[in-house]
């Protein structure tokens, strides 16, 4: 998929879950899953950089930060996305912003105007294909700085075969989930080791790692909510 494709892709996305009425399938209710994580973040991150949250979609996980952080800065490649997320802003936190990480351009502009920062990520890397991965990665270092530490929590290879057991037990993929696809937006896989051949080890540590589960809106036949196997990684600069 070429850069203008994600951009285009993900604009008609968010778009079209606007006009429907409709939640992605990972949008939780704010602090489901980073309530859990607001001290382990205020015990790691230097709280005078701003707190990124990368690729925030309509918002939910970054007022649920703005309210225990002094300085959260939401970014999505979806113009539609930051708009909705915008509707929801009261007074000056959080600030949201477009921009698309394949060009390394805004994110230097971007990183002249905040410094460095500490930032984010929620699912987002596993959506981009493998090859196209290079300059959103090295947005991300530009934005980290010297100072700044990024905590991602993606996929994990096992999500697969929860996926296929989903739409086994369904009979069709979740409906959230299949307008992803319609979208041409495919989920990519991604292994802790992927994530630290992109941070040069000769830069950066892995300064933490483990496994976790992303949460999503969609249950089980039996009721349950689905949780997406997952693990996260804290990277620093050494």
């Amino acid at each position: 998929m070429s850069e203008s494709q994600y951009q285009t892709a993900w604009e008609n996305y968010w778009r079209t879950l606007a006009d429907d009425q409709e939640q992605a399938f990972w949008d939780v209710p704010s602090g489901t899953e980073l309530s859990g994580l607001l001290q382990y973040f205020k015990d790691q991150f230097d709280p005078q950089l701003p707190l990124v949250d990368f690729g925030c979609g309509n918002g939910t996980q970054t007022f649920f930060l703005a309210e225990h952080f002094p300085q959260v800065l939401g970014l999505d490649v979806s113009a539609a996305a930051i708009q909705q997320a915008r509707s929801g802003i009261q007074g000056n936190q959080p600030t949201f912003v477009v921009l698309d990480a394949t060009d390394l351009q805004q994110a230097q502009t971007l990183h002249k105007n905040i410094g460095d920062a500490n930032i984010f990520i929620r699912g987002v890397l596993h959506q981009i294909q493998a090859e196209d991965r290079p300059p959103v990665i090295a947005s991300l270092q530009h934005l980290l700085g010297n100072h700044g530490q990024l905590f991602l929590i993606e996929l994990s290879p096992k999500a697969k075969q929860l996926f296929e057991s989903l739409t086994e037990q369904l009979g069709a993929p979740p409906p959230q989930l299949a307008r992803v696809f319609q979208h041409g937006i495919a989920p990519a896989a991604i292994t802790p080791e992927n994530v630290r051949s992109a941070f040069p080890e000769n830069r950066y540590g892995i300064l933490d790692q483990g496994e976790t589960s992303i949460s999503t809106n969609t249950m089980w036949p039996s009721g349950e909510q689905v949780q997406m196997p997952a693990f996260f990684m804290r990277v620093g600069h050494k």
